[in-house]
Formats: structure tokens, C-alpha cells, sequence
């Protein structure tokens, strides 16, 4: 009985901290594929997309500051022309023309960004 009730204190531990990661890895994933896929390349999305001038998301992972460079990409040129933050950056102004669809992204949606960047492995 005892051990049955370890096991079961351990699965649930398991499930409480790991499946909101589960969620925010598949909803990051699909976050990356509408939007950055367009530029950069993600090996399990795009292998032959993006634009070749632009990193892939692999080979940034090989940056030692790779974790801030994903914590505050919209801040980093040339995101701010197309990537707002709700709460956090500053809307486009309207005089500056639009030459893209601008993205708008939650706070969750740049932390599930993270978590699903977090899985991909270096190159």
C-alpha cells in the first residue's frame, strides 16, 4: 500500500509540473510554424524554408546567449517592425508604413515560443 501511494504521489508530481510544459511545447511549436517559419529555419518545420540570410532556430541555440536572444526577440532588429507584444511593446506607429501583416503575440505565446525552443537541439 505504501508503495502505491509513493507511486502515485510521484506520477502526480510528474503530471503537475510537466504537463503544462507538454501544452506549451505543442502550442509554441505551432506559434513558431504560423509565424517565425516564414524567415527562419526550424529543422522539424521548415528543413528547406526561411530566408537564407537568417539563422535557423538550431544554430542559434549554439549562441551562449541564446536563451536571452529568445526571451527578447521582439526587441531585437528587425522584429519590431513586424512582432508586437501585448502589454509589453509599443504599437506600430501609424505613420510608418506597413509592409508585412503585423504579428501580436501574448506574453504566454512568447513563453511557449520558449518552451518549445527549449526542445530543439543544437547544430
Amino acid at each position: 500500500m505504501r508503495s502505491m501511494l509513493l507511486t502515485l504521489s510521484v506520477l502526480l508530481v510528474f503530471i503537475f509540473f510537466h504537463v503544462p510544459a507538454f501544452a506549451g511545447v505543442k502550442e509554441g511549436r505551432q506559434l513558431v510554424r504560423e509565424h517565425c517559419a516564414r524567415c527562419h529555419v526550424i529543422a522539424d518545420i521548415n528543413p528547406y524554408g526561411g530566408i537564407g540570410s537568417t539563422p535557423s532556430f538550431e544554430a542559434m541555440k549554439n549562441l551562449p546567449d541564446w536563451r536571452m536572444r529568445f526571451e527578447v526577440f521582439f526587441i531585437l532588429p528587425p522584429h519590431p517592425s513586424v512582432v508586437r507584444v501585448e502589454g509589453i511593446s509599443e504599437e506600430r506607429p501609424e505613420n510608418l508604413p506597413a509592409f508585412s501583416h503585423e504579428i501580436i503575440l501574448s506574453p504566454m505565446d512568447v513563453d511557449n515560443i520558449l518552451v518549445y525552443v527549449d526542445t530543439l537541439e543544437r547544430k
